[in-house]
Formats: structure tokens, sequence, C-alpha cells
């Protein structure tokens, strides 16, 4: 280091190829523009650049330093080499990924069942790191290589996402996604792998002022062997117990469903095992096809923006809609058409035109049917129950303890009032997804009636869920949030019975009321939100918010109705 000479300094501001920029004025030197080295040998520049690069067609900027040409002595601009920085990005907003305490930093993919996901949630935030709402933004999510966000996997396919995960940021600057990686580190050279989230400007040109992010490394194995198992185990003292799997119960919001279903105890299924109920067995396999066809039908056009009319203004009632199996565009003047090969629209083309249902209802009819006349035969030793059970699976459900929904308290210790209490669930042979089959409609529920009337979504926790109303603000029914699949599920009142009175209804369509007076942004309309997904989809982001919070301060993060 040369010291003992002052020395003026002049700033210019290039592109990453040396070029010019051509306004300099967009470069500002923080303490006036004169910069210049000490005695000391040093100097310390602030710069800001007030053009993002998307501006510059996504051009990389980098700074060069050289001698000032007006110093009074003008050999120093000879004889002292210039300096150029390192290229530069210059963006409006960068994309966060927020570790939390579960992520690992080895995941055994073979552990716990091929519905065994990797949470990465992640933020939208500005120079301040302070989180930016009211901006959507389509994301890209990439498997890198732990050292090089560029190093990305040449599969992408061994990268999978769960059928509930949207990657897109919400409008209040929040996304939550479900990974899966299916290949270990060993059949990549032992490399960790990174999950890159960036934004996806093939939806948006205009989202290149974000910048990407990448999660921390994670080593993905197979599953530990048996000795180095039962030794953690053992360690760690007694496993965790797995979540029973409820239809809509909440044991963080502290909410409940009209009738949470009871999931099949293992003497039931040993029962049905030594039995060989076809009829059983085939309702479910109907149900659960049912199920999987309902969810691919949601699945099948998804939300990607809107039309854009003269003079660059978007329509926002004129929506636009994507497949993701194969990218084919939806809007609303033009019938929907697939391409040809596209897997989902001829899985569900398929289910429709070979009536599977009607045929697998059918089939159980048959079979049952069979088993009835098979009755009088002296071998026969099965019986039936006036609800049409067999004896030996009703005789399996004694002495099994009655399934419980979690009890109704929030995580701050405020209880609900017991008048608030949700109905009591009733035992049943169902497998908390599907139907009963003994009932005689084997099929997975339609879409209620009165969900299609759904204008109005409260996002004000009761021990019920969150009310929903029509367009002339009358309660509907509640949505319940179920924290183990975190969706959230409608239920008209015409299921609770009389657990709701009339008393009760009035006064949350008075609280409505209320909340519509004082302007609160809890409320949720089909007006703004266009669809009714978009709707659920909106209360699911305030829900995780209130969540994310109540984490935050170690406190429940909503009040009771």
């Amino acid at each position: 280091m040369k010291v003992g000479t002052r020395l003026p300094v002049e700033v210019t501001l290039l592109y990453s190829n040396g070029d010019k920029v051509p306004d300099q004025s967009i470069l500002e030197t923080m303490g006036g523009p004169d910069i210049i080295i000490s005695t000391q040998g040093m100097a310390q520049v602030k710069f800001r650049i007030r053009e993002v690069s998307m501006k510059h067609e996504n051009r990389k900027f980098c700074l060069r330093f050289a001698c000032s040409k007006m110093d009074h002595n003008p050999f120093f601009h000879q004889l002292v080499t210039p300096v150029i920085s390192d290229e530069m990005t210059v963006i409006r907003h960068k994309l966060t990924i927020r570790p939390g305490p579960q992520f690992p930093k080895v995941w055994y993919k073979d552990e716990g069942g091929r519905d065994k996901f990797i949470s990465v949630d992640a933020v939208l935030t500005d120079q301040h790191n302070n989180i930016v709402t009211d901006r959507e933004v389509p994301l890209r999510v990439v498997l890198t290589y732990e050292g090089d966000p560029d190093a990305e996997v040449k599969n992408q396919s061994i990268l999978k996402l769960s059928n509930d995960t949207i990657p897109k940021v919400s409008r209040d600057g929040r996304v939550f996604l479900k990974v899966r990686i299916e290949e270990v580190s060993k059949n990549h050279q032992k490399q960790a792998f990174c999950v890159k989230i960036q934004p996806d400007t093939s939806y948006s040109p205009a989202n290149n002022d974000i910048a990407m992010h990448v999660s921390p490394p994670i080593t993905v194995k197979s599953k530990r062997n048996k000795r180095n198992r039962t030794r953690e185990l053992k360690s760690a003292g007694e496993k965790k117990a797995r979540p029973e799997p409820t239809l809509a119960a909440s044991s963080v919001l502290g909410m409940s469903g009209p009738a949470a279903a009871a999931p099949f105890a293992a003497d039931q299924i040993d029962s049905l095992r030594n039995n060989g109920d076809s009829a059983l067995v085939l309702g479910m396999v109907r149900s659960w096809c049912s199920f999987v066809v309902d969810g691919m039908r949601t699945m099948e056009w998804q939300h990607v923006g809107f039309e854009v009319v003269e003079g660059g203004q978007i329509n926002l009632h004129r929506p636009l809609y994507r497949c993701p199996g194969c990218w084919a565009y939806k809007d609303t003047l033009r019938e929907p058409v697939h391409r040809p090969d596209c897997t989902l629209a001829r899985a569900l083309q398929g289910y429709r035109k070979c009536n599977i249902d009607e045929q697998l209802s059918r089939m159980v009819s048959a079979i049952k049917q069979d088993g009835k006349s098979n009755q009088s035969k002296p071998h026969v030793n099965i019986s039936s129950t006036s609800t049409g059970v067999p004896s030996t699976i009703t005789n399996s459900m004694k002495g099994t303890a009655p399934f419980l929904p979690p009890s109704p308290v929030l995580q701050s210790g405020v209880s609900i009032p017991s008048g608030l209490q949700p109905p009591q669930p009733t035992p049943s042979l169902s497998l908390g997804f599907l139907k009963d089959p003994f009932d005689g409609a084997f099929a997975y529920p339609e879409l209620p009636n009165e969900e299609n009337k759904v204008q109005t979504i409260l996002v004000a926790q009761t021990s019920h869920g969150f009310p929903a109303y029509d367009g002339d603000d009358n309660l509907l029914g509640f949505y319940v949030y179920d924290d183990h699949s975190t969706c959230i599920t409608f239920f008209p009142l015409s299921k609770y019975n009389k657990d709701i009175n009339q008393e009760r209804i009035k006064e949350m369509q008075e609280a409505l009321a209320a909340q519509r007076k004082e302007g609160r942004s809890t409320i949720v309309t089909k007006e703004k939100e266009i669809t009714l997904e978009k709707m659920k989809e909106q209360v699911m982001m305030s829900i995780f918010s209130i969540l994310d919070e109540a984490k935050k301060m170690d406190v429940g993060g909503m009040g009771i109705l």
C-alpha cells in the first residue's frame, strides 16, 4: 500500500462488458462527488445505483475507479492503473428463505413414506428486510448443488412438490413450499443439495427486479440402519406419536368440524383381512379414486394472471389459467383445449368416459348381493347387524376407544366457552377422507351447493371454524382448518344439527356487520378475490401469517367469537 499522497479518484458506472452507461446520473455517491484517497492510502466509498438492472435489459453493472483527470498533477493519471469492481445486479426486492428449527441438514427420504416432505418457507423483502405485500410472484423451484447456485441438477424431475403446494408468493409476501428429493446424495458424488427459488419470469418479465435465494444444504440419504436408528430413538426418549388423520380438526387453532371421522384401528384392519370383505375394500378404492379425481380437477386449471387490454391496463374480470400438465392456457372467452399428450387431461377424460365410478359401484353392489345370497348356506358364519356391517367388524370395534378431536384450547391457554363446543364425533368405518362404504352412496361427496353460494369469509376464529356467508350476509357454514394437512374444509350449517341455534347464527351475522363497519381487513370477499379458490387461498395465507406471528410471540394468534 502506497501512503503519504492524497489522490482524487473518479468513479464511472459501466456495464459488465465494459461499455459506459449513458446516463451517469443514476450513480449517486454518498457524501458528495469528490472521492479522495487519504495519505494513509485508503478511501471508503458508499454509493447507490438508482435504477434496477431490469431497466437496462437485465445487464449487470460494475464500477471503474481511476485517478481524476482534474488533479493538479497530470502525471498521476498516467501512472495510476484504474481498477474495476466485481459485477453486480441491481434489484428492487429479494426472496429470502427462512429455515425453521426443523429444517434438516440430513434428510432420510425413505423414512416416513412417500408423503414425507421438506418444508421451505420464504418471504419477499425490500432493502430494509421488510416483508413486501400486495405483490404476487410466481416462482420457479430448482434443485442445485451446494456452493454454487448456478450448478443446477441436470435431472430436475427428482425434485417433487406436494399437491397442495402453490409455488407463488401471495399478496401477504409469503410462500410455503413442501418439496421432496427423490435421489440420495451418494448418487451425485456425495454432494449436498440446495433448493433455489427464483421468480418465474416466463409468467411475468416484470419480476426480473427480484433476486433469487438458496436454502441451506441438505444431504439426502435413504434411511438409517437399524442399529443407528435404535440408538437415536433411545437417546431421544419415546418416539413422538403420529397425529391421528382427522378430516377437519385443528389442535393449533382450537376448532373442530361437525363430525371428525374415526380411522380404522389395527384390530379392525385385521378383521377385514381375515374375513376378506371385498365389498368394503372395493368401496374404499372407489371412494379413494373419486377423492383423487376431485383433487386433479381442482389442479387442472391454475390461475396465473389476468388479460391485458388496450392501454396496458389489467382486466381483473378476465382471469387467465394454465394447465400444469401441458401448459395450455384457458381464458373466459374460448373453450379450453389441452394438448393431445397432456397426462392430466387424459387421466380425467379416461375416468369420465370409461365410467370408472359407475363400474366400481356395480361391482360393489354385485359383491354385496352375492354375500347376502350366501348367508343361508351352513358353512358361512357371517351375520350382519341392523346397519349392514358384518358382526365380526362390529365386534372388533367393541373395546376400541372412540376417537376424539384435539381439545379446543388455544395455545395461549384461552379455553373455548362450553357453549361453543363443537358437536361430539360419532364412531364410523371411515379412513378420515373417505365416506363410509356401507352408507349406500360410496362416492366422495361433491362440492356442497351451500359452498357455491359463499361470497364472504370472516377470518375470525370460532370453535366451529371461520364463518362463511352468502351475498346477503346470511351465515352458510364454516371453514375448518386442519393443521395436519394444512387445508380448510367447508361444513354447511346443516351438518351441525342443533349445536348452533338461531341466537348464535344472529351473533355471527352481527359480527360480520361490525367488521364491515370498522373496515377491518379480516373480511375476504368474492368480489375482490374473483373466485372461491382465491378466497380460500387468501384465508390460508392469513392463517399462516397468524400462526407465524403467534410462534414468534409464543402466544395464541386469534381471539374467539
